[in-house]
């Protein structure tokens, strides 16, 4: 990781609020699946 990178899934869940891909529940759906893929608390 260089300094100051955010991990992928902070990334992931930033752009999709950018973009406003589907709405906030899609999100929090998709953001903690992707969180327990990657093994976060």
């Amino acid at each position: 990781m260089g300094k100051g990178r955010r991990p992928r899934w902070e990334v992931e869940l930033i752009r999709r609020m950018a973009y406003g891909e589907g709405d906030l529940s899609v999100i929090a759906k998709g953001t903690l699946a992707m969180m327990e893929k990657f093994g976060l608390p």
